[in-house]
């Protein structure tokens, strides 16, 4: 049986990844833009959301299988994780070939739903064919890249994804230098998906002793995934529709290159968010695997206030160099169409870190029918107000949005932590992770701005200076703050008491 790794450790790995996606992100974008067009780029941007929407055919049975194979692996029961994930990619032996069959047959019928020029639209229809052949294998990939997220072995799954973007990253450029366009490019990811598929195949074998990683028919094992994935269902299902509701109204009712002035900066920040999603991941398979008790609960307060932090300290001086940073990434043009929104969407994110938190908690406690309630309310009410702000304002509009219900998730984090424990501080969570980190926040917030907006940043070296700057003063002040008012109680202390106990494994978690 292999150990799994500390939270730290976890994600310490799960950030290395996030952030060399972000790097590769931050360095091919440009090139594609530049290689086939913004129009283009918004066509293969449609196209990857396309994708998402197929992922909602796993039923949520992903979640599911997540879950209970961390906890049967944590009881030793090779017989309970066999049985989950034989039920689950038996169902996916059914739906994922249904759907995307659907998608191969009726590519022509989903090109004409959008706002293409002409000489475009063989094109189209052409990658969202071999894009369907991708989502097919993009199923059983997911089912399988659970076994070392259960077993919470991220170091051996972040070395492969590491290498992988690599090789991804560079394959997408031989296919633009050589003019391959947006059909190139869904080549590109169907090759990807059989890569991946085997890797993770025998990566589940070394990992999990007696797996067997093959379609098992049992009804124990179904109704056990579909009590739990029903819900993560219809979680999945209207937050993908949240996600990409902005998208699909600028390209129905503006063009596609409206999705493109939007997509590349919410692209970049979404990847970006990975950093505390990346936190965050480790906490669904630890809470699945522990018990209901106060050190659960100093787990949650704990993850609670460093998400905060994290999230407010990469996203606010984001928030403040972005403009600059679109121009020189892209070009002025772009950036002035897209900076607005871009500023938006990256104060919203920085409000919203703790999220994964109360997420991770409830998946992982089996409150999944909690989760599905809020997020069909809240998430519901988004979408309806993401589509009327857009249709009326356009690329602005997704970055009202945004902002508006950031609030919400962070009440939310307090509501759910007082919910699950009843010896949970309220008022002394809400000042120490909410109400001085936000003060804080936005003092940093309109001092960097009114800085940036007096003196021009136009190079490289200003822009990369200009956040290091502001980021680690802001992490500085922050965690300044909670040592004077909190003391040995604060996150702050926790937090550099803990790296304090592991700064020698740090070096060794990364190249061994």
């Amino acid at each position: 049986m292999h150990k799994p790794l500390s939270l730290i450790h976890s994600a310490i790995w799960n950030i290395l990844a996030i952030c060399v996606a972000a790097a590769a992100g931050f360095v091919i974008v440009p090139l594609i833009i530049k290689n086939i067009g913004n129009e283009c780029y918004g066509i293969y941007t449609i196209i990857l959301m396309i994708g998402g929407f197929v992922g909602l055919q796993n039923l949520g049975l992903g979640e599911a299988t997540l879950k209970y194979v961390a906890q049967y692996y944590a009881q030793n029961d090779i017989n309970g994780v066999n049985r989950v994930l034989g039920a689950t990619l038996t169902v996916y032996s059914f739906s994922a070939v249904l759907i995307s069959g659907l998608i191969v047959l009726f590519a022509g019928n989903i090109t004409m739903w959008f706002k293409i020029s002409p000489e475009y639209i063989q094109a189209t229809t052409e990658a969202f064919r071999i894009a369907g052949f991708a989502f097919l294998l993009n199923t059983f990939k997911g089912v399988l890249k659970t076994i070392p997220e259960a077993v919470q072995r991220y170091d051996i799954l972040n070395k492969y994804i590491l290498v992988m973007l690599f090789l991804k990253y560079f394959s997408m450029y031989l296919v633009l230098r050589c003019g391959a366009g947006i059909v190139g490019l869904s080549y590109l990811i169907l090759v990807c998906e059989i890569a991946d598929i085997i890797v993770y195949f025998f990566l589940a074998k070394f990992l999990v002793e007696g797996i067997q990683c093959r379609p098992h028919f049992s009804k124990d094992g179904i109704r056990e995934v579909f009590s739990y994935g029903i819900f993560s269902f219809t979680n999945d299902l209207i937050q993908q529709a949240a996600l990409y509701i902005d998208k699909f109204t600028l390209g129905i009712f503006y063009s596609t290159n409206a999705v493109g002035y939007l997509s590349a900066p919410k692209d970049l920040i979404s990847r970006a968010s990975g950093l505390t999603g990346g936190v965050g991941r480790g906490l669904f398979p630890r809470f699945s695997s522990i018990e209901e008790n106060e050190n659960m609960e100093h787990l949650y307060t704990i993850s609670l206030w460093i998400l905060t932090i994290l999230s407010l300290t990469i996203f606010v001086p984001l928030a403040v160099i972005i403009p600059s940073f679109l121009a020189k990434w892209i070009s002025p043009e772009f950036a002035q169409k897209s900076s607005s929104f871009a500023v938006l969407y990256s104060l919203g994110v920085a409000l919203n870190g703790g999220v994964a938190a109360y997420q991770a908690l409830l998946k992982g406690t089996g409150r999944i029918k909690w989760l599905t309630q809020i997020i069909s309310t809240l998430t519901l009410s988004s979408c309806i107000v993401t589509a009327i702000l857009v249709y009326e304002f356009g690329l602005i509009g997704a970055g009202i949005r945004v902002i508006f219900f950031s609030w919400v998730g962070i009440v939310l984090c307090f509501y759910i932590g007082k919910k699950v424990f009843r010896t949970f501080y309220l008022w002394k969570n809400i000042i120490q992770t909410a109400l001085v980190p936000i003060a804080i926040s936005a003092i940093l917030f309109a001092v960097g701005s009114f800085f940036v907006n007096h003196y021009l940043i136009g190079s490289w070296f200003s822009i990369i200076a200009v956040y290091s700057i502001l980021t680690l003063t802001m992490l500085g002040v922050h965690l300044s703050t909670n040592i004077l008012l909190f003391g040995k109680e604060g996150g702050a202390y926790y937090l550099l008491l803990r790296l304090k106990k592991i700064k020698f494994g740090i070096p060794k978690a990364i190249f061994n």
